[in-house]
Parts: structure tokens; C-alpha cells; sequence
């Protein structure tokens, strides 16, 4: 005789049938593991792709020598990239102290961060493609410490962006430590990088 599937008594006395539920500590691993293991993919593609393009530039800018005119005009891209990338950083930063100050909102935060992703890495791809016509000094070890250095920042702007997804699903509520540690970590990377690169620039420019 076939057996009938579970039965749950219910109001009235008549019984209605209902699954029984997975458990929690075995659904919500695996309901998480494929979005992050394919962000994973995601994040390690795209941090491929920035190297690859970084190690071309830099090839392309030892082969490369600009006429007046076309390195004139690299050198206004390249200040106007820095006032644009390493402006909308400070701001994203300086809003970010005043939220451990507890003056802001974590989402104040994220909201402002959101939309500065777009002249942060517009900044940052200006004063690469600029950089490539400016004839560096690629022999001294100042300018491979200033390309090293860019490369960070690209490279922590990749995992920057994911750490701010997770931070928005928090909403008003305080993230776990960790996570706070890692986006204090960012920013401190961040900062050094653009400061680092602004002041290795700078130096070279008066030589």
C-alpha cells in the first residue's frame, strides 16, 4: 500500500499536507555558495584584466615617444584625471571618518560612495592612458614604485566595490568587525597609493 505524504493536523481537526522544510544550516550555505563563488570568478577576472592592461601600458610607454603638442595635452589629461579620481577619493574617505565620528549614516556612506565610482576609476584609467605619453622615467626605481603603486589601487578598488555591496545590505545596522576592519584597511591602502603616486609624480616632474 502507498505511502501518503506527511500530514499536518490543522485547524478543525482536517489535516493538510505540507513539506516538511530543509533545514536552515543546510539550505543557506548552498543557496549562498554559487552567487559567491561566481563573484569570486568575477572579481579574479577583472583583477586579471586590470594587470594585463596595466603591464601593456607600461610596455607601450617605453616604446612611445609623444611629439610637443600630443605630450602637452597628455600632461592637462593627466592633472585633470588626478583632480577627478583622487578629489571623488577624498571625498569618499573623508565622509567615511565622519561616519566613525558618528556624524554620518553607514547608507549616507554608501550613498555617496555609489555614484564617485565612476570619476575614481575614469581618474584612474586618465592618468594611466596620459601616463603612457608622458615619457617616464621607467628605469628609476621611484617610477616602478609609482607603477607598482597604481597597480594597487586598481586592484583594491576591485575588492573596495565588493566590500560596499556587502555593507549595503545592512542598511542602518552595525556591520560585523571584520567587515569594518577590511573597509579601514581599504581606505588606508587607498591613501597611501594615491598619496604615494601624487608624490612620486610630483618629484619626477621636477627633475
Amino acid at each position: 500500500m502507498p505511502q501518503s505524504d506527511p500530514a499536518v493536523p490543522a485547524h478543525g481537526g482536517e489535516l493538510s499536507h505540507a513539506p516538511v522544510p530543509a533545514p536552515a544550516s543546510v539550505a543557506a550555505p548552498a543557496a549562498a555558495e554559487a552567487p559567491a563563488s561566481g563573484a569570486a570568478v568575477r572579481h579574479g577576472l577583472l583583477c586579471l584584466g586590470l594587470a594585463a592592461f596595466w603591464a601593456a601600458s607600461a610596455w607601450t610607454a617605453a616604446h612611445v615617444r609623444a611629439a610637443p603638442p600630443l605630450h602637452t595635452a597628455a600632461l592637462l589629461v593627466h592633472l585633470v584625471s588626478l583632480v577627478a579620481g583622487f578629489g571623488a577619493v577624498l571625498a569618499v574617505d573623508y565622509v567615511g571618518t565622519l561616519w566613525l565620528l558618528g556624524r554620518r549614516t553607514l547608507c549616507q556612506v554608501l550613498d555617496l560612495a555609489a555614484p564617485l565610482h565612476v570619476p575614481i576609476w575614469g581618474g584612474l584609467a586618465g592618468l594611466t592612458l596620459s601616463g603612457v605619453l608622458l615619457e617616464p622615467h621607467l628605469d628609476s626605481g621611484l617610477t616602478q614604485l609609482k607603477l607598482v603603486l597604481v597597480l594597487l589601487i586598481a586592484l583594491n578598488g576591485v575588492q573596495a566595490g565588493a566590500l560596499q555591496r556587502r555593507l549595503e545590505r545592512y542598511g542602518e545596522q552595525r556591520p560585523p568587525r571584520p567587515l569594518l576592519l577590511r573597509g579601514g584597511l581599504s581606505a588606508l591602502v587607498s591613501q597611501l597609493g594615491w598619496w604615494g603616486a601624487l608624490l612620486i609624480g610630483f618629484y619626477n616632474a621636477q627633475r
